[in-house]
């Protein structure tokens, strides 16, 4: 039979306009090793699904990305993916997430894309039993069975969401609906480190700031979580769905943010780490909480220095959830109780802990004591506001801060203090590019947007950057309280995700320590919600009461916080708390508060920017404190260089040590000559020598030898030294 030349190529259209509509049809079989058949789910709202016009799509089907569809069955996958709303369904980032994905993995992996987006859900009908009609599905529900189907044949590496669109107008909720919905899926398939990433609405939306700050809000209480951009992208016309180009965009984006996330260390070491670590002595134990997102065995914790490693003993082992901030409920799922050899050497040292395969560090962490010292010295310094200048580009810079705070951990290295407390305004919540001479003017950036990120930021203040040494350049373990300027990028008055940021960076916000027969009480006096956390008639206060019930009071006890003027007097006076250390203010200042009395006392500021103009007021200034029993003294204000405001490489410090030959053991002998310029007296600098292995011993001509040990190839030999204000000394070692 014969049709018609018109016909025919209408019955081509209406075929082609068909198989345009409908998912693809063509069978796969998976991999038989399931290990190789890598899964991930598509779930959220309709850009997810896709709207993207089909007939832009130029990539061909890739044997190697199949779908599950609407039958439950495996196929090659085309978009469109999802089948949602037939009549619109079109490209989403589906596919070009799975090619781009398998740019990274071997030729026999497979990825398996599992669609399970509804256009239109709110994130309220993303639980157990909710309809949408729109669909005339049960969003969760269908997702999980979907997931279930296919388990049988792959392995889920990862879920990927976009949806937000319908829920611009419960922003401040979000996250938290964002977070159960993580938590039950992840707790549906047991697997607690599968990792979650959404994606920001258009930006070219009129109420999208809210909804994409959300997403990125929710990074600090989901882990193993992040969010992706949707700067640059356009749309199909209708100011809300992606067009095709964009869909293959933000696909691509999902992958680098999957790559990340799967390559991320993501098992972390919450105590002892960054903001509070842990000084303990030789042959005593340590609690270390652990999140091991893995759940594997521990297979061993051990510490190491520049020249010394040990092995721990590891006590006990203990899973379930140890909460670590009372506010944000931010806990971990192991405890681990290890005991530190008693032959091991005085140092600061590296903690970590080989568990799956990896080696999870947690760098400065530990220091190890032979004895606590009576008499014993700590420093004082606030406020270094690092990265709130930044020099160089927002992605190749460095915090202008760190010029001042690289010198003066040469000065602080030489004190030797027991420990370092430093009072806040660690970061900043701006960043000041092209500032004047003065540290101001230039640009100011601010936001989620705008690099340096909060991590960079607080990566400069641990680590240092372009050859300006951080806070783990200091000898000492150094303490860290939170300001009203620590956080980047969540809202002034977003008080769970300040405080959550601070639980993801830097472990602890609330916490006492113990030195001796010291208490040391640390809060946040800003980054938690002011009525139900920060008073100590709140949840701080029954932290650090919990602590002080189980550590005892002890002879003295401190507090340690940021506020100079908000300071709870009813607590100082029930705890008898002697001494509370601040900043905020940038003058150095001392009062009295209570019926104690208690001593208020700031040092100033030891590096921030913008302070040029009052420099002889307010910078570089540092305390020194002597605690006997329950006594204690302390140093004027001191200026650890004579100008602060000159260039890194003509600052002049005002205590320095200068070795005669390189002290890095090449050398039989060496002289190192002390100049202490300070106004105060200094009775046990420290000099630590590196000399070559030598078995008789070595001997000094002044000072006395405070520990010596052996680290093939060298002798590391650690000398004190008494040295006068305005005095110089030099110390042989031969």
């Amino acid at each position: 039979m014969k049709y018609p030349t018109f016909f025919i190529f209408l019955l081509i259209n209406v075929l082609t306009s068909f198989a345009q509509t409908t998912p693809t049809d063509r069978p796969a079989d998976p991999p038989t090793d399931r290990s190789k058949f890598y899964l991930f789910l598509l779930a959220g709202q309709s850009n997810m699904a896709g709207r993207g016009d089909v007939a832009e799509q130029s990539d061909v089907p890739n044997p190697r990305i199949l779908a599950l569809n609407r039958n439950d069955e495996w196929v090659i996958a085309k978009d469109p993916l999802h089948w949602d709303k037939p009549s619109v369904a079109g490209v989403g980032p589906g596919i070009s997430f799975a090619n781009e994905m398998l740019k990274d993995l071997p030729d026999d992996v497979v990825i398996g894309l599992i669609p399970a987006a509804c256009g239109g859900s709110p994130i309220r009908v993303w639980q157990k039993g909710e309809y949408w009609s729109q669909t005339d599905s049960y969003p969760y529900d269908d997702a999980v069975k979907r997931i279930t189907v296919a388990l049988r044949s792959g392995i889920l590496k990862g879920i990927l969401w976009h949806q937000g669109s319908s829920d611009s107008k419960i922003v401040a909720q979000y996250p938290f609906l964002l977070q159960q919905l993580a938590d039950a899926l992840r707790t549906e398939f047991n697997s607690p480190n599968i990792p979650f990433i959404s994606g920001e609405i258009g930006r070219f939306r009129a109420n999208r700031e809210g909804i994409n700050y959300a997403f990125h809000n929710a990074k600090y209480i989901i882990p193993v979580y992040d969010a992706v951009s949707s700067e640059g992208l356009t749309h199909i016309g209708d100011s809300a769905h992606f067009n095709t180009m964009s869909q293959h965009i933000l696909g691509k984006r999902y992958a680098e943010k999957m790559k990340q996330l799967l390559a991320a260390d993501v098992n972390r070491i919450v105590y002892p780490a960054r903001a509070c670590p842990a000084v303990v002595k030789a042959g005593n134990h340590i609690t270390i909480l652990y999140n091991n997102l893995l759940n594997c065995d521990i297979d061993s914790v051990f510490i190491e220095s520049d020249y010394y490693r040990a092995s721990l003993s590891v006590e006990a082992v203990k899973k379930g959830s140890f909460e670590y901030d009372a506010f944000t409920k931010a806990a971990v799922n192991t405890s681990i109780e290890v005991v530190i050899p008693p032959d091991v050497p005085e140092d600061l040292y590296d903690l970590k802990i080989r568990c799956g395969g990896e080696i999870n560090i947690s760098a400065k962490a530990v220091k190890i004591l032979k004895e606590y010292r009576n008499p014993f010295v700590f420093i004082h310094i606030s406020d270094p506001h690092i990265s709130r200048q930044w020099v160089g580009t927002p992605d190749n810079g460095y915090a202008k801060e760190l010029e001042l705070l690289d010198r003066f951990t040469e000065t602080a290295n030489i004190i030797n203090p027991e420990f370092i407390i430093v009072t806040g305004d660690i970061i900043h919540d701006y960043t000041r590019f092209d500032a004047d001479s003065t540290g101001w003017g230039g640009n100011v950036r601010s936001g989620y947007y705008n690099r340096p990120l909060a991590e960079q930021k607080y990566n400069n203040y641990f680590y240092g950057s372009h050859g300006y040494k951080g806070i783990y350049a200091f000898n000492s373990p150094v303490f860290s309280i939170a300001g009203n300027h620590d956080f980047y990028g969540p809202d002034n008055d977003a008080y769970r995700f300040k405080a959550a940021q601070w639980n993801s960076l830097m472990g602890m916000r609330v916490y006492g320590f113990s030195y001796g027969n010291t208490r040391v009480l640390c809060s946040d006096d800003y980054l938690g919600d002011p009525v139900t956390d920060i008073p100590m008639s709140g949840l701080q206060g029954k932290v650090l009461t919990s602590y002080l019930s189980t550590a005892g009071h002890g002879a003295l006890r401190i507090m340690a916080q940021h506020r100079h003027d908000r300071v709870d007097t009813a607590f100082m006076d029930a705890n008898r708390i002697s001494l509370v250390l601040n900043g905020h203010s940038h003058t150095p200042s001392e009062s009295y508060l209570g019926s104690t009395p208690t001593l208020n006392i700031r040092p100033g500021t030891v590096c921030r920017s913008g302070e040029i103009a009052a420099w002889q007021k307010t910078l570089g200034f540092f305390r020194i404190f002597t605690v006997t029993d329950s006594a204690f003294s302390y140093s004027p204000p001191l200026r650890f260089c004579q100008n602060p405001t000159a260039a890194y490489n003509d600052i002049v410090n005002n205590l320095t040590v200068t070795f005669e030959r390189n002290n890095n053991g090449s050398s039989i002998s060496n002289a190192a000559t002390l100049t202490n310029n300070l106004d105060v007296d200094l009775p046990a600098c420290r000099i630590r020598f590196v000399m070559p292995y030598k078995k008789e011993g070595y001997k000094i001509s002044d000072g006395e030898i405070f520990q010596s040990f052996n680290s093939p190839p060298n002798t590391i030999i650690d000398v004190t030294v008494s040295l006068k204000a305005h005095t110089s000394k030099t110390v042989e070692m031969n």
